[in-house]
């Protein structure tokens, strides 16, 4: 399978971070254990830690943001206070690296709002495809011929609209291969957060689609692989629907009923089973869903999806262990970088290291 992973990510400006953060996927080690959460050299399963009030959730924000750029609905749960509140920061800028293949695809773009944009740039292995300036509305370089852009009218771009989105719905497909793939992985970026944790509504429309997708078996077998001991079964209710029930001596209706532990994992079921399995998933405030038993189970789960790549933000430090990740994917959110344990000291780490204790003393702490 064909990697398609993101490799890098840079952001300033964007509220907590008024200077520059990088957040490097590719700077891993030769450890071997838990090679699976290593992917071609990219991390594909990484826990994010970090001090209450610290940012982790903005963090989620920043790496998501592109979503707005390409058609996709934010992941803010509050959309005002956009930039950084410290003097002199005029605009946000946000810079992602990706690996498709052989190719390296760089977008790099700053905003003074969701959808304000001062500029845009893409680059294809090194070689700049647009540098677009949406105050003066022209491009200012690039090589418009080498994605089939090069008779594109400029004429039609809406303000508001990104060059990325623009370009890639008004070219053909075939002539812009990594532009689309850039496009495609941005709009199958997801977040899970714990704005609907408990929203049955939500609840109703998963247990529809995997009534409606034949999955009832396969959620079955899904939340027993979890330690949930349960059998569901879809029947007809009163008023004619298909209905999901747990199937014991009478059935019990599954939307009404199901514990808020069941939620979280129907939750992830729908990510990687009823709907498209999304290219990067950022779980944020990953305790707040599963207890420290299930969490293990969870994040063994992530490690299997092949080709994909996890993210979570957490504060359970029963995780920060060799047991369950490595050091080059435990990373350390702070008020001025973000690190991965690997990085944040001069010991040579070992798997038998007890990381989590290393972590509490602050031998992390740069």
């Amino acid at each position: 399978m064909e990697v398609s992973m993101l490799t890098r990510f840079e952001v300033e400006g964007f509220r907590n971070f008024s200077h520059r953060f990088t957040f490097n996927l590719t700077d891993v080690r030769d450890y071997r254990f838990n090679t699976s959460a290593i992917d071609e050299g990219i991390v594909s399963c990484g826990l994010i830690y970090g001090k209450n009030a610290v940012g982790k959730t903005n963090f989620s924000n920043a790496l998501l943001d592109i979503s707005a750029n390409v058609g996709r609905r934010t992941f803010y749960s509050n959309k005002t206070n956009y930039l950084s509140a410290v003097d002199g920061v005029t605009s946000a800028c946000f810079a992602y690296t990706f690996r498709f293949g052989n190719d390296e695809v760089a977008y790099r773009y700053e905003k003074t709002g969701i959808t304000d944009y001062l500029r845009e740039t893409v680059a294809v292995n090194g070689k700049i495809a647009f540098d677009y300036d949406h105050r003066a509305g022209k491009v200012l370089d690039g090589d418009l011929a080498s994605i089939g852009a090069d008779r594109l009218n400029w004429e039609f771009k809406s303000p508001g609209i990104s060059v990325l989105a623009y370009v890639c719905n008004n070219i053909p497909f075939e002539r812009a291969m990594p532009l689309f793939k850039l496009y495609t992985f941005a709009r199958s970026m997801d977040a899970i957060g714990d704005a609907h944790m408990n929203d049955r509504n939500l609840v109703s429309t998963i247990a529809e689609n995997v009534i409606s997708n034949d999955l009832v078996s396969e959620l079955q077998a899904f939340l027993n692989d979890f330690g949930i001991r349960e059998r569901l079964t879809a029947r007809e209710t009163p008023s004619g629907d298909i209905a999901l029930y747990f199937e014991k001596s009478r059935l019990i209706p599954f939307v009404e009923n199901c514990s808020s532990g069941t939620v979280a994992l129907l939750r992830l079921f729908n990510y990687f089973h009823a709907t498209s399995v999304p290219s990067l998933l950022f779980v944020d405030e990953f305790d707040a869903f599963y207890h420290h038993d299930l969490a293990e189970k969870v994040v063994d789960y992530f490690k299997s999806q092949t080709g994909r790549q996890v993210l979570c933000a957490s504060h359970n430090t029963d995780l920060f262990s060799n047991k369950i990740l490595r050091p080059d994917c435990l990373f350390i959110l702070s008020d001025h970088n973000i690190i991965s344990a690997a990085n944040a000291t001069d010991r040579e780490l070992r798997e038998g290291h007890n990381l989590e204790k290393l972590y509490k003393a602050g031998e992390f702490d740069v």
